[in-house]
């Protein structure tokens, strides 16, 4: 049943049918290779968040739709603590990612906040 629940997730990130599709797809092929040990493969789609969406390029981990999910299904940014909220009221405009990877971080904020500037660098 987690799995289950964890693909439903992650197809719901989908921007459009062609995107929820290639996320379903990639996520099969890739659980399929993690047991007989292969390798994935590049692939893109868009990704909806906040009411906006954006193209992210994948080079094709499992690690990579484990990640997507974490983010922007259980809002691992999303403030909790009222410090952090005045933090990102409108005072701060600009975000440096160090240890950037695919960027994942890097759009969940540009989607959430998209008045901030975002430098960020892998």
């Amino acid at each position: 049943m987690q799995k289950a629940y964890f693909t439903y997730q992650l197809v719901r990130l989908g921007g459009d049918l062609g995107s929820r599709y290639t996320l379903l797809r990639e996520f099969l092929f890739l659980d399929y290779q993690r047991r007989v040990g292969g390798m994935g493969r590049p692939f893109s789609c868009r990704i909806t968040s906040h009411g906006r969406s954006a193209l992210i390029s994948f080079t094709g981990t499992l690690g990579e739709i484990l990640t997507l999910v974490e983010i922007f299904q259980n809002d691992n940014y999303v403030p909790h603590h009222n410090h952090t909220v005045d933090l990102f009221g409108g005072r701060i405009t600009s975000l440096l990612d160090l240890g950037a990877n695919i960027g994942l971080t890097s759009v969940w904020f540009a989607l959430t906040y998209p008045e901030i500037t975002i430098d960020a660098y892998e």
